[in-house]
């Protein structure tokens, strides 16, 4: 028995370190695969050689308690002499220099008879179990090494194949020489790499039909495992693996050593520069192509390649570290790894010294309590308080704890990686959420919103109660901890419109920006993000360019025009000769006309210098104020003054300090959030006396902006971006299949969206009526598609709905949005994906994952109409059926399209249409919450129940597009507190736009 409690401990210890070996190698997840593979196989390595050191380490002393005998101790190291009677009772030894051979507290023939193996049989199955799971674990692997080298023998050489000139230039790339054959096989295995000093590369016969980039990828791949001398760990984890083939954490370990060895070969061929793009789908096609199972005897040393966890490593920004940072974590890893192998060595006695009694009772052995000294309590006394302080413990359990443990676990755990989120991680402990506010506020999110992937799944879903207590919990504990979020943003740009609007504004000169400036770039949905705004000598060169063309259309307008007028508040002395210009110079007047231009085009900030700078460049444009003027107003538009909206920081401002911007800065950003263009006169005058950032006169001059005609710019480029609208311009339904659609009929269902998103904000109308509200805005043309009567010309005029047009409420039912949430690829029928993404990123601010660059889309489709096809929902549940991820497909349709499918009822173009094909339209499907709707009323009724997720979608937008940067997580608070506020005031829209304005993140920047 002894002997085999001996092993017992050595058992325990050696599992012990593999989960301290697991603790480091998880900490230092961030390092390269390369050490973590250097780390398992260190903690294999130490696991072979335990029990030929054990005798060097701390030893467990095991007393053992026969039925009414006395306390007897047995140390677990092997007797080499017997006690003699007489011995007087011990204590046990605390140290390795104390140890002390079996002591007896009174000699009697009953403790002796412990040792008898008749009575503990057990001790023999348990020893002839283990070596017989050894001896058939090194014959299995015996046999696959004979497989190998049988499957090598029956193989052909490459030689003088296109493959032998890849295998050359791979090896040279990777920097590999040497001994090493290149081999063909028959069979269809996956390519392998065997063999410690003479290295075998088998490849299946199909290899040779590859593409050359594939070739090259594969090839490099294996020959890094010879570059990395990976046949040594190979062998070392099936030597492990054999001996302790009964020890799941052994297993693991083996299997982690493995996986690691495969990312650190991909890391080692992407830096040699393979594209990682490409390298992924050359393993995705390995995968699909290859793991048939055909030679599955001859190649039982390979790993499985851990397809996903590679996929995600190599697709994910910890590939690209730079050597600096690899060296870094290389040296950290190894040092932390020695350091934390050496205690844990020493001092996991104390810890295996508690598991030893739970493991040996079960198995029958009579353990007492692993004691120091004869007072110690036996093991009920040590166990009982223990276990039940581990009961209180989990029942002081948080519910917020218990809630991810039951209901997110199963999915987010480091196995599945769902989404790429592991609960298990460290850093993402839900009792320190402001750790990691990205992942919670994702989750508050889900759980707002009732997301969960598994509905319909037969997966239990959490009740509505707790999971929208988790979300106030989690929102609360964000908001509480928050800061004020202040990024730097650059200086800002003039977009193309606001460009436009600017001169429209200063000049009043309607110029078309489209034709005579390039476009714009978009981030985060918008054209107003500054750090896009591209600062690029394209850019340069357009703007620069552009100035004289509006100084001369604006100079030489006729003199009766209001844009002469705005231009020249002054005539000169002398006559003025129309069609020739003035030839008379009139000093004052000129200083009067450029000093008023460079104030209203500087919006306020010009300065006497460059008053004077702009007068005296101006003068050295010839005789007459005409010519002048216009060789000074281009200077004036080419101005970075003009261009560009600059926030400048006090002197005494450190870099990365937060600073609140001037009145004049805070008027520009007022005015171009609200109407894309210069802040007026009055709004400057307020700026230049100081009133502008005082709470009353900020909310007075907001409201009135709103009701101003330029805040129409809010539906023309605000409501366009966030909707989509750029997009429905170029949509092209087939006239084969909606021959009513044409130019007039596009325009009318753009100015319904325009009219219908400008009426909220004139009439300062709850935001949720942008879903709910029973009016909309018609022409004779759009009145009849949507089939309302009593309509005629080509105004546009206020309608209500009737109930029979129930379907044309808020923004779901307008042909506009529903035209443009359709993919172009089709022109001739619906896309129900991208109907639903449409709605759950625009309206409900949902990302799901982007789809694979392989994943397959609907064939297109006939443009004969008489051709008859399935429903577009068959067709689709098919395509996903038949992908050969089909589960990795669903996760995110389950998003998409159940959406999609309650819109059906809306042709490609937003007509309404109860069949398709002739088959009647299934509308009904169980949305990502678990919840069925069944056409677009029902889906408008569930869009309506989480109207609060809709409130901060809209707010988080007209943040983004008003401070002009994208959000994150530590915006969060302010778009939640925002919305507190303005659902004190019934959600009205001018009082979301007040929260902005008012915030400290609107009125500061940082230096």
């Amino acid at each position: 028995m002894i002997p085999m409690l001996s092993a017992i401990g050595i058992v325990i210890r050696t599992s012990m370190l593999l989960v301290c070996v697991s603790v480091v190698a998880f900490s230092l997840r961030r390092a390269s695969a390369s050490v973590r593979h250097a780390l398992w196989a260190i903690g294999l390595l130490a696991v072979l050689v335990f029990p030929v050191v054990s005798d060097i380490l701390p030893k467990w002393d095991v007393p053992v308690l026969p039925a009414g005998s006395a306390l007897t101790r047995y140390d677990t190291s092997p007797l080499t002499e017997e006690a003699p009677p007489d011995v007087p009772h011990m204590s046990l030894p605390t140290s390795k220099s104390d140890t002390v051979r079996p002591a007896l507290a009174s000699y009697s023939p009953a403790p002796s008879t412990l040792l008898q193996l008749p009575r503990w049989s057990w001790v023999e199955i348990l020893s002839l179990v283990w070596m017989l799971g050894s001896v058939l674990s090194v014959s299995r692997w015996i046999h696959s090494l004979w497989q190998l080298r049988k499957l090598t023998k029956g193989s052909r050489a490459a030689a003088g194949s296109d493959l032998e000139l890849r295998f050359l230039e791979a090896q040279k790339t990777i920097g590999c020489s040497g001994r090493i054959q290149l081999r063909i096989c028959d069979d269809a295995v996956s390519p392998m790499t065997w063999g410690i000093f003479g290295h075998v590369i088998l490849l299946p016969a199909a290899a040779i039909r590859w593409p050359h980039d594939r070739q090259t990828l594969v090839l490099a791949h294996e020959l890094a495992h010879i570059r990395r001398h990976d046949a040594i760990g190979q062998m070392l984890g099936q030597v492990v693996r054999s001996l302790y083939w009964f020890n799941p954490l052994v297993w693991y370990a083996v299997y982690r050593l493995h996986a690691e060895r495969e990312r650190a070969c991909d890391d080692y061929v992407l830096r040699t520069g393979a594209v990682d793009a490409d390298y992924a789908e050359h393993l995705l096609q390995i995968t699909r192509g290859l793991n048939s199972g055909v030679a599955s005897a001859a190649v039982l040393m390979v790993h499985p390649s851990q397809l996903k966890v590679r996929l995600v490593a190599i697709l994910d920004s910890r590939i690209a570290r730079s050597r600096a940072s690899r060296f870094a974590a290389s040296a950290l890893v190894m040092m932390i790894g020695v350091v934390t192998l050496s205690i844990a060595a020493v001092q996991v006695t104390e810890i295996s010294a508690m598991v030893l009694p739970a493991v040996a009772k079960p198995l029958g052995v009579p353990l007492g309590s692993l004691i120091r000294s004869p007072e110690t309590p036996y093991v009920a006394a040590m166990m009982e308080p223990a276990v039940e302080s581990q009961q209180r413990a989990v029942q002081a359990v948080d519910p917020q704890l218990a809630f991810i443990r039951q209901y997110c676990l199963s999915c987010h755990n480091r196995d599945d990686r769902i989404a790429n989120v592991i609960f298990e991680d460290p850093g993402n402990d839900i009792a320190h959420v402001a750790d990691n506010r990205a992942l919670w506020e994702k989750v508050a999110h889900r759980l707002r919103l009732g997301i969960h992937p598994s509905a319909g799944a037969g997966v239990p879903l959490p009740p509505a109660e707790l999971r929208v207590s988790v979300a106030q919990f989690l929102e609360t504990a964000l908001d509480t901890d928050a800061r004020t979020y202040v990024p730097a943003i650059v200086p800002h740009r003039l977009n193309r419109t606001e460009y436009a609007n600017a001169i429209r504004d200063l000049l009043d000169l309607e110029i078309e920006p489209g034709q005579l400036l390039p476009m714009d770039d978009s981030s985060s949905g918008f054209d107003t993000i500054a750090a896009t705004l591209e600062d690029s000598p394209k850019f340069r060169e357009a703007y620069i360019g552009v100035a004289p063309i509006v100084s001369r259309l604006a100079v030489q307008a006729p003199p009766s025009s209001s844009s002469f007028q705005r231009i020249f508040p002054c005539l000169p002395s002398g006559a003025f000769v129309l069609g020739l210009g003035n030839i008379i110079d009139d000093p004052a007047c000129f200083r009067k006309i450029i000093t008023s231009l460079t104030e209203n085009a500087f919006r306020g900030s010009a300065s006497t210098a460059d008053i004077e700078g702009l007068i005296a460049a101006g003068n050295t444009a010839g005789y007459g104020i005409d010519p002048k003027v216009m060789a000074t107003l281009s200077q004036i538009l080419a101005s970075p003054k003009f261009l560009y909206r600059t926030e400048e920081a006090p002197a005494a401002v450190k870099p990365g300090e937060a600073y609140r911007i001037s009145d004049l800065a805070l008027a520009s950003r007022l005015s171009f959030f609200l109407w894309s263009t210069s802040p007026d006169a009055e709004l400057i005058a307020l700026a230049k006396q100081g009133k502008l950032h005082d709470p009353a006169v900020l909310e007075q001059q907001t409201l009135r902006m709103l009701q101003d005609y330029r805040a129409e710019a809010l539906s023309l480029n605000f409501a366009r971006q966030w909707l989509g609208m750029w997009s429905f311009q170029s949509l092209k339904p087939s006239q084969a299949f909606f021959p009513e659609f044409d130019a007039s009929l596009r325009q009318a269902m753009m100015r319904e969206m325009e009219m219908f998103f400008d009426s909220v904000v004139r009439e300062d109308r709850g935001v949720t009526d942008l879903l709910t509200a029973n009016y909309t805005f018609v022409n004779n043309r759009l009145a009849r598609f949507y089939g309302i009567p009593n309509v005629s010309g080509s105004q546009f005029r206020r309608v209500v709905l009737m109930d029979t047009l129930d379907v044309r409420r808020g923004i779901l039912g307008k042909a506009a949005f529903l035209a443009t949430a359709n993919n172009s690829n089709y022109n001739n029928r619906t896309s129900p994906t991208e109907r639903g993404y449409w709605v759950i990123t625009r309206l409900l601010g949902i990302h799901p994952p982007d789809p694979p660059p392989s994943e397959s889309s609907l064939r297109q489709r006939s443009n004969d109409p008489n051709v008859v096809e399935p429903p577009v929902r068959q067709m689709l549940e098919d395509l996903k059926n038949s992908y050969p991820n089909s589960n990795a497909c669903i996760s995110c349709h389950r998003y998409t399209d159940p959406i999609g499918y309650a819109l059906e009822n809306f042709n490609m173009i937003g007509m309404w249409r109860d069949t398709d094909g002739g088959l009647s339209i299934d509308a009904k499907e169980m949305l990502i919450d678990g919840t069925t709707v069944n056409g677009p009323v029902e889906l408008r009724n569930w869009l309506v129940s989480r109207s609060d997720i809709f409130i901060q979608t809209l707010t988080q937008k007209l943040l983004t597009y008003g401070l002009g940067r994208g959000m994150d997580s530590r915006d969060m608070p302010l778009v939640r507190s925002i919305d507190r506020e303005a659902a004190k005031n019934g959600n009205r829209f001018s009082s979301i736009v007040l929260g902005i304005v008012k915030s400290d993140t609107f009125q500061m920047n940082s230096k």
